[in-house]
């Protein structure tokens, strides 16, 4: 049997967002938005989740697109679903894992080519690493164009979840 990765679906939504903000933003920000949907506090500090009125909007990327010059200085990326149906909350970070421990040097220049920052390297993964998006950018495009780059076995979304015992 083969061992590798298992890459869990990450399907963007076309009508649910988060909308992550500083603490001063909230209000001019929500008001921006709220004649386009209905906002939901999410329980963390600054994040919001925008329901569009209407239900599917069809193409994720236009919508997101449109939500992102409203929202002004806000961050928003779609909502994340699996492929059981349960959503998934962006953080505004990628994970990715390359085929072999990446240098310092390596690192630098990946990161600017993509618009990343590094954040952290796992300890106990030496070829994983975590980086903020650093320049904004449809999330579920970033994650397609990293998967085929230079070195890299996989990339992810960084993401927040709610789960419910049964």
């Amino acid at each position: 049997m083969k061992r590798g990765i298992v890459r869990s679906k990450q399907i963007p939504s076309s009508d649910t967002f988060l909308v992550r903000m500083a603490a001063g933003l909230k209000e001019p920000t929500a008001k921006r938005l709220s004649a386009l949907g209905r906002l939901e506090d999410t329980g963390e500090d600054g994040d919001m989740v925008m329901r569009l009125s209407g239900g599917d909007s069809g193409n994720a990327k236009s919508v997101w697109k449109a939500l992102q010059k409203k929202a002004g200085k806000a961050e928003i990326d779609p909502v994340l679903f699996d492929e059981t149906g349960k959503p998934h909350f962006p953080t505004g970070e990628v994970t990715i894992r390359f085929k072999e421990r990446p240098t310092d040097a390596f690192l630098a220049r990946f990161a600017k080519n993509h618009g990343l920052k590094v954040r952290s390297r796992n300890e106990y993964v030496p070829a994983q690493v975590a980086f903020q998006v650093a320049k904004r950018s449809y999330l579920p495009e970033l994650i397609e164009a990293l998967i085929p780059a230079e070195n890299v076995v996989n990339a992810w979304a960084n993401t927040k979840s709610r789960y419910r015992r049964s």
